[in-house]
C-alpha cells in the first residue's frame, strides 16, 4: 500500500515515516506527563540541577587541566631547547592573543616582561604589582627553595588564587610553570579574567544570569549575578536569613566537595542551592540555585500537548493527502534531474580528459618549433633570418596562449588556478605584449600605441605569467573589436605607505563598443557579443571569463566603460611589491633592456663535462633536447622508450636524467619506479620530468613520485640550463 503511494521517491517515504515518529513521540511524551506526579517531577528537576554542577565542575576542571598542561609544554619547550631570555620573549609572543596577559618574571628581583595585547614586550614594575597581589606573590615564595627540576616533576596544574590585579575591574586567575633562563630561574605565568571561562566553550550557562556563579571560600563571587549589590553570598545569606545559617553553609561548604543546601533569597523566597568544588582548584566554589517555588510548580502544559498532537495528526494527514497527489509527478522531474546531472558530470570529466590529452598531443610538435627556432636564433647570423626567427618566437607564444586559455579555463572551472608570484621586470613585459599585438593591429591599420609611467618601479613581485596574460587578453580583444582608429595601451602606478604600489593598467579603443543589454554576457565563458556584427571574428569566447577570475584571485576587478558605436575602455589595478629603487625609464631604456636580456639568456653554460640521458617516444624532442644543449659541450645520449633506458642505466653511470611522463607500454613514472629498484650506478641518479603534462595537479603528482624537479614543453633554453646548474655535480659544470 505505501510502496503504491509513494512510488519510487524515498524522500517522501522518509518523510513520512519521520511524521508518524513525531506523532508517536507527542503521544508517549503527553502520556509521561500524565502519569507524573508532582513529587516525582520535583525529584527529577533536583536531579537536573545536581547533574548540571556535576557537569559544570568536570567541564571546569578539564579545562584548567588542559590549559595547565599546555603551559607546562612551553616551559618544557623553553627549557629544552635552552633559550635565551630573548629567545624566550619572541617564542611567547605566538601565544600572546590567546591570553589576558603573559608574564615571564624573575623570582630573585620580581622583575621581567608582560606582554598583553599589542602591548607586548614592555617592562613592568612586577615588584610592586606582586606585592599589592598577596595571591601571586605568594607563589614565588612557595618555591623560592626549590629547584626547577623538582617543581617540575609535579605535573598537576598550578593555579593561583583569583585576585583584582592593579587597573584591572574584575577577577583575574594566574596557571603558572617554573623554568631556566640563562641560568636563573624564572615564573612563566598566563593570566586571564574569569569571566573568560563562559566563551571557551564550557557549558557555565547560569554564569550569564542569576542562577549560577563562582566564588572563593570566601564567599566573594568571582564571576557571576546576584540580584542585589553584595558581592559576598556568605553576607547575603547572613542578611536574608541569620548569623548560624551563615556559619552552617560555609561549614558545609568547607568541609564538603559537593552537595546541597537551602536559603531565603532576598525576594524572602527559598532557594535550592547545589555546589562543587573544582578538583583542579582549592579556593574556588561552583553554585547553582533555583527557586523552590519553581522547582514544586505543578505541570501546565497538558493542553499544550494536547493541541500539538492534534496539530502533528493534522499536519500528517495534509503531508499524506501532499505526498499522495504530487509525488508521482515529482518523482518522475527528479528522476530526470538526476539524469541530467550524470550526463553533465560525464560530459565534464570527459572534458577535462580530452583537454589533457589535447595539451600534451599539442605541446609536442609547439616544443620542436620553439627549440629549433631557438637553435636559428642562436646560430644565425644573418639579421633578417633571425627577425624571421623572433616573428616565429611570438607567433608560436600566441599560439601557445591559446592552448594555456583551454587549460586556464579547465583549472578556473575545477578551481585549481595557482597564483605563482616572483620577480619581473614590468617594462620588459609590457614591451614583449607591445611586440605581439603591434603586428596584429598594423594588420588592421590601427594605431597602436603604448604610454608607459617612466617612474614605475621596474623591479615588481607578482605572477608575471598571469599578470601578462590578464593584459595580452584584453590587447587582443581590443584589436578583434576594432575596425578602423586606434588602440592605447596605457601603464601608470600609485606609491603606498607600505612600500607597495599599485598598478594601474587600461586598454582603450575605438572600436564597436558594448551594448547595455549584453554587459551581463561579457564575462560569461563561450559567449559572444553582439553575435550578427561579430559572426567572423575568431576566438574561443574564455578571454574576459579568465581575465575576471584571474584578477579576483588577486584581489582586484575589472573596470569596463563604453559607449556602443564609440568604443570601451577595460582597465583593473594590481596591489604589487617593488623590488629595489630601480624605475622603468623611457620606451628607448626598455627596448635596450630587451635586447640585452634576448642576448644574455644564451650564455649560462659552456664547455661541461656531464653526460645525461635523454628518454623520450618522440625522436623530434630528443634532438630538440640535444639541439638546445649543443653548445655546453654536454654529452647528451637518448633512449626512445623506458625499457631502452632501464638497460642503457644498467651499464653505464648518467649524471642527470631527463624522463618524458607519456610513453608506450612503460610510461616515465613506471620507468622511474624500476630504476630506483633496479640495482646499478643510476640507483640514485637524479631524475627530472621533461613533460607536455601541464594540467593542474601535474607538478605535485611528478613530486610525489619521486622526480627530483619538473620542466614542461615547450622547453624553455633558460629554465634547462638553469636546472642543469643546479642538479648537475659541481665538478663538471664550467659557467660563463
Amino acid at each position: 500500500m505505501l510502496k503504491r503511494i509513494f512510488g519510487k521517491n524515498k524522500f517522501f517515504f522518509v518523510m513520512f515515516l519521520v511524521n508518524v515518529a513525531l506523532g508517536i513521540s507527542a503521544g508517549i511524551m503527553f502520556l509521561h506527563f500524565m502519569s507524573k506526579s508532582d513529587e516525582k517531577l520535583y525529584e527529577n528537576r533536583l536531579q537536573n540541577m545536581a547533574n548540571n554542577v556535576s557537569d559544570v565542575t568536570y567541564q571546569l576542571d578539564n579545562y584548567l587541566y588542559t590549559q595547565g598542561m599546555i603551559i607546562d609544554k612551553y616551559a618544557e619547550y623553553i627549557d629544552y631547547e635552552h633559550l635565551t631570555m630573548e629567545e624566550a620573549v619572541n617564542y611567547l609572543l605566538h601565544w600572546r592573543d590567546f591570553y589576558f596577559e603573559i608574564d615571564l618574571v624573575n623570582t630573585n628581583t620580581l622583575e621581567g616582561v608582560s606582554m598583553r595585547g599589542e602591548r607586548y614586550g614592555r617592562k613592568c614594575d612586577l615588584h610592586r604589582r606582586f606585592k599589592m597581589n598577596k595571591a601571586i606573590k605568594e607563589v614565588v615564595d612557595q618555591y623560592a627553595g626549590m629547584s626547577v627540576r623538582e617543581i617540575r616533576e609535579d605535573r598537576s596544574v598550578h593555579l593561583t588564587d583569583a585576585f583584582r590585579p592593579t587597573g584591572i575591574d574584575e577577577y583575574v586567575y594566574g596557571m603558572y610553570q617554573f623554568l631556566e633562563l640563562d641560568g636563573e630561574k624564572y615564573l612563566l605565568m598566563f593570566m586571564a579574567p574569569i569571566s573568560s571561562l563562559k566563551y571557551n566553550g564550557l557549558n557555565v550557562s547560569g554564569l550569564n544570569g542569576d542562577n549560577g556563579f563562582l566564588m572563593n571560600r570566601g564567599g566573594i563571587v568571582l564571576v557571576g549575578n546576584l540580584r542585589n549589590n553584595d558581592k559576598n553570598y556568605y553576607a547575603n545569606i547572613e542578611k536574608y536569613n541569620s548569623v548560624e545559617k551563615k556559619k552552617r553553609v560555609m561549614d558545609v561548604m568547607r568541609r564538603l566537595t559537593k552537595g546541597r543546601f537551602t536559603a531565603q533569597n532576598e525576594l524572602g523566597e527559598k532557594d535550592v542551592c547545589f555546589f562543587s568544588v573544582p578538583k583542579t582548584t582549592d579556593g574556588w566554589v561552583y553554585v547553582y540555585r533555583d527557586n523552590i517555588s519553581d522547582l514544586t510548580q505543578k505541570d501546565e502544559n497538558y493542553i499544550r500537548s494536547i493541541r500539538i498532537i492534534a496539530l502533528l495528526v493534522f499536519w500528517l494527514i495534509v503531508d499524506l493527502v501532499g505526498y499522495f497527489i504530487y509525488n508521482r509527478k515529482l518523482s518522475r522531474v527528479l528522476e530526470e534531474m538526476d539524469e541530467k546531472n550524470r550526463e553533465l558530470q560525464d560530459a565534464n570529466n570527459a572534458k577535462n580528459i580530452f583537454i589533457s590529452n589535447m595539451s600534451h598531443e599539442i605541446r609536442t610538435p609547439i616544443n620542436a618549433i620553439i627549440g629549433m627556432d631557438e637553435m636559428i636564433l642562436r646560430e644565425c647570423n644573418d639579421k633578417t633570418i633571425i627577425g624571421y626567427g623572433r616573428d616565429i618566437k611570438n607567433a608560436s607564444k600566441v599560439l601557445l596562449g591559446i592552448i594555456n586559455d583551454i587549460l586556464d579555463y579547465s583549472r578556473i572551472d575545477l578551481g585549481k588556478m595557482e597564483i605563482v608570484p616572483g620577480d619581473f621586470d614590468i617594462g620588459i613585459a609590457a614591451f614583449e605584449l607591445y611586440n605581439i599585438v603591434k603586428v596584429k593591429a598594423k594588420e588592421k591599420q590601427l594605431l597602436f600605441t603604448m604610454e608607459i609611467n617612466p617612474q614605475i618601479p621596474r623591479i615588481l613581485y607578482g605572477d608575471e605569467i598571469r599578470i601578462k596574460q590578464i593584459m595580452i587578453n584584453l590587447l587582443i580583444n581590443a584589436v578583434k573589436y576594432t575596425e578602423k582608429g586606434s588602440i592605447q595601451f596605457k601603464l601608470d602606478y600609485e606609491s603606498q605607505k607600505d612600500g607597495n604600489i599599485i598598478l594601474k593598467t587600461s586598454v582603450k579603443d575605438t572600436g564597436i563598443g558594448i551594448k547595455e543589454e549584453d554587459r551581463e554576457k561579457l564575462f560569461a565563458a563561450f559567449e559572444r557579443l553582439d553575435l550578427k556584427r561579430n559572426r567572423s571574428i575568431e576566438g574561443t569566447g574564455l578571454g574576459m571569463s579568465i581575465v575576471t577570475k584571474l584578477l579576483e584571485q588577486m584581489g582586484s576587478s575589472l573596470c569596463v566603460e563604453s559607449v556602443y558605436g564609440e568604443g570601451s575602455e577595460f582597465s583593473f589595478a594590481l596591489k604589487l611589491s617593488a623590488v629595489g629603487n630601480e624605475v622603468v625609464g623611457s620606451v628607448k631604456d626598455i627596448k635596450e633592456r630587451a635586447h640585452l636580456d634576448d642576448e644574455d639568456t644564451t650564455d649560462i653554460l659552456s664547455e661541461c663535462k656531464a653526460v645525461i640521458l635523454g628518454v623520450d617516444d618522440s625522436k623530434v624532442n630528443l634532438l630538440v633536447l640535444k639541439s638546445l644543449l649543443k653548445r655546453t659541450g654536454i654529452t647528451v645520449e637518448t633512449a626512445d622508450s623506458g625499457q631502452n633506458c632501464l638497460e642503457m642505466c644498467a651499464n653505464k653511470k648518467y649524471d642527470l636524467i631527463f624522463m618524458d611522463h607519456r610513453m608506450p607500454e612503460m610510461d616515465g613514472i613506471e620507468t622511474l619506479h624500476k630504476l630506483r629498484e633496479q640495482a646499478g650506478p643510476n640507483q640514485d641518479t637524479t631524475v627530472i620530468a621533461l613533460t607536455a603534462n601541464v594540467v593542474s595537479g601535474a607538478m605535485e603528482l611528478y613530486m610525489q613520485e619521486g622526480f627530483a624537479d619538473f620542466i614542461s614543453k615547450p622547453i624553455v633554453a633558460n629554465s634547462l640550463e638553469k636546472a642543469l646548474v643546479k642538479y648537475l655535480p659541481k665538478e663538471t659544470l664550467k659557467t660563463e
